[in-house]
C-alpha cells in the first residue's frame, strides 16, 4: 500500500481541491498528475454532475468533464464515483457516449464505462429533484442563491430528513424498486412544488417548470434509462473504500478529483452563496481514514493567477475591465449560476481556502499566461471598510482586515460574515506586469508576482500553468527557492 510521508508530492495519493469559488483548473492538474506522475485511478469524492473540469491533451484533443475523472483520455485510467458525490445517470450516459466518439476517432482506448467503479451508495438525482431545485430558486428573486438548478442540493437535503424518499445507484438494479422510490420521489417534490405555485401564483415560469414535471410518461422513461445504464457491459458496482483498499494495497497511484471550490463549501463558505455540499478535502479524507492503515496523502490546493465566480456572492476584487480583458469562451451563463465574474488575485480569500482544508502540502497556480500584456497586475492584501457612503472609511486608525477566519457554524454567524465583506473593498498592492510566458522564457515580473503571492497566502507555489495542456505545467522550486 502506497503511504508516503506528509506532503510527499510525488507517490501520492493526491488530494486536489480549489481554493476559490471553482473554475480553478483542477481538472487539468488531475490529467497533469495522470501524465506525470503514474496516476491510475481518479476518484470523485463530494460535488455531483455540475463539475466543468476542461482537459485539453497534447494532441489537441478536449473534453469538459463532468461525472467522469479528468485523467480518462489516458488507457488503463480509472474512475471511481464515491459517495457522498451525487450521480445523475441520466448526464452520465450523455458523457459516456460523448467520451467514446473522442476516443475513437484517435484508434478508442476502450469502453468508457468499463473504466468506471460506481459506489452502490451513491445517491441519486433525478429530473424531479432539479425541477424543484428550479422552482425554488425563481421564487427566491433577488436573493438567489447561485444554484446550478441541477437538483443537488434537494438530494442532499433529503439525506438529512428522517422519512424523505431517496434513491442511490444500488437500487437501479432491481426495476420495481426504482419505479417505487421514483413515484415517491416524484410525489413528494410534486407536493412542494404545487405549495410554492399557491403561494407565487403569478409566476409563469413557475407553472411552466410543474407542469413539465407533471409529465406522466416521465417515471416510466426515468426506469427504462436506469436500467440500461446500470445493465452496461463493464460497468462496476463496488463499495468505495473496499475498491481504494485494493488499488492501494497494489500500489496503484490514486489522485483525489475535488469539484467546485473551497470558498463555496456548505459549512464555511460563505452563506447563502454555497453549494449544499463539502468542497474541501474533508470527504476525501474520511474515505482514506476509513481504510484503517496509517496513510498521509498530498493536498495540492490550486487557484489560477486571478479569481473568478458565478453569479451572486462577494468577489471583493470583482473589476469589469479585468474580466473584458480575460474573456471565458468556456464559461458561458447557463441560465441558473449566472454570468462568470472576474477580479483579481486575493491573498485573503485564498489564505481562507487553505485554512478551511485544515492546511495544504503544494500550491498550483493556474492560467498564469492569461495575464500576459497587462501593464500592471494588482495584489489585494487587506480589506477596506466602506462608510455609509459606500466609500472607504477616512479613518486612518482602520487598517485593512488581513485576514479572514472561519466564524461559527450557524446560518446567522455565516451571514452577518457575508454581509460583512459586502461593505468591503479591496486594499491592492500594484505588481509590474510581464510579457511572455512560454516554457523557458517566464519573465521575471511572472516570478516576481509568484513569489510576494507565495508570500501573502502562507504558501509558496510549487507548480505553475502557462497553457491548457500537461506539458504547460512547470514546477516552481528553481526560481521560488
Amino acid at each position: 500500500m502506497i503511504c508516503p510521508s506528509q506532503g510527499d508530492a510525488e507517490v501520492g495519493p493526491w488530494i486536489v481541491v480549489g481554493l476559490g469559488y471553482g473554475d480553478e483548473g483542477k481538472g487539468s492538474v488531475v490529467d497533469w498528475l495522470v501524465r506525470t506522475r503514474g496516476a491510475r485511478l481518479v476518484v470523485r469524492f463530494n460535488g455531483g454532475p455540475k463539475a466543468a473540469h476542461h482537459v485539453v491533451t497534447p494532441e489537441g484533443r478536449s473534453h469538459c468533464f463532468s461525472q467522469v475523472g479528468a485523467g480518462t483520455f489516458l488507457p488503463g485510467v480509472e474512475t471511481l464515483l464515491a459517495a457522498p458525490m451525487v450521480v445523475d445517470p441520466l448526464a452520465l450516459a450523455v458523457e459516456w457516449a460523448v467520451l467514446a466518439t473522442k476516443l475513437a476517432s484517435t484508434g478508442g482506448l476502450g469502453s468508457v464505462a468499463s473504466r468506471m467503479i460506481l459506489d452502490p451508495e451513491c445517491p441519486v438525482v433525478t429530473p424531479y429533484h432539479a425541477w424543484f431545485n428550479q422552482m425554488l430558486e425563481l421564487t427566491r428573486g433577488t436573493e438567489a442563491h447561485g444554484t446550478c438548478g441541477r437538483g443537488l442540493g434537494e438530494v442532499l437535503a433529503d439525506q438529512k430528513t428522517a422519512g424523505a424518499p431517496l434513491l442511490h445507484l444500488k437500487d437501479l438494479a432491481n426495476r420495481s424498486r426504482t419505479a417505487a422510490l421514483l413515484g415517491r420521489i416524484r410525489d413528494h417534490r410534486l407536493a412542494q412544488a404545487e405549495a410554492l405555485l399557491l403561494a407565487h401564483p403569478n409566476q409563469v415560469q413557475l407553472k411552466a417548470l410543474f407542469e413539465e414535471a407533471s409529465t406522466p410518461e416521465v417515471p416510466g422513461f426515468l426506469v427504462d434509462r436506469y436500467q440500461a445504464l446500470i445493465r452496461t457491459p463493464g460497468l462496476r458496482l463496488i463499495g468505495a473504500q473496499e475498491y481504494l483498499a485494493t488499488v492501494l494495497r497494489e500500489g496503484v497511484g490514486v489522485v483525489f478529483e475535488g469539484a467546485q471550490g473551497a470558498l463555496l463549501d456548505m459549512d464555511q463558505g460563505f452563506w447563502p452563496h454555497v453549494t449544499p455540499s463539502r468542497t474541501t478535502a474533508e470527504n476525501a479524507l474520511a474515505l482514506l481514514a476509513g481504510l484503517g492503515h496509517p496513510c498521509s496523502p498530498c493536498k495540492i490546493g490550486v487557484t489560477r493567477a486571478y479569481l473568478t465566480r458565478h453569479g451572486a456572492g462577494p468577489l471583493i476584487t470583482e473589476d469589469p475591465e479585468l474580466a473584458r480583458a480575460l474573456p471565458e469562451p468556456h464559461n458561458q451563463n447557463d441560465g441558473w449560476q449566472g454570468r462568470m465574474r472576474i477580479g483579481w488575485p486575493d491573498a485573503l480569500a485564498l489564505r481562507y481556502g487553505i485554512t478551511i482544508n485544515q492546511g495544504i502540502d503544494r500550491l498550483f497556480v493556474t492560467c498564469l499566461d492569461r495575464l500576459v500584456g497587462l501593464e500592471d497586475v494588482l495584489l489585494c492584501e487587506g480589506y477596506l471598510p466602506l462608510d455609509s457612503s459606500g466609500d472607504s472609511s477616512g479613518d486612518s486608525s482602520r487598517l485593512p482586515v488581513q485576514r479572514l477566519t472561519p466564524v461559527a457554524w450557524d446560518k446567522a454567524s455565516r451571514q452577518d460574515q457575508t454581509t460583512t465583506l459586502r461593505h468591503c473593498r479591496p486594499h491592492y498592492r500594484r505588481l509590474e506586469g510581464w510579457k511572455r510566458s512560454d516554457a523557458g522564457h517566464l519573465t521575471e515580473p511572472a516570478w516576481s508576482f509568484l513569489e510576494v503571492l507565495g508570500k501573502r497566502v502562507g504558501q509558496p507555489v510549487d507548480w505553475i500553468s502557462i497553457g491548457p495542456t500537461a506539458g504547460d505545467k512547470l514546477s516552481a522550486h528553481e526560481r521560488l527557492r
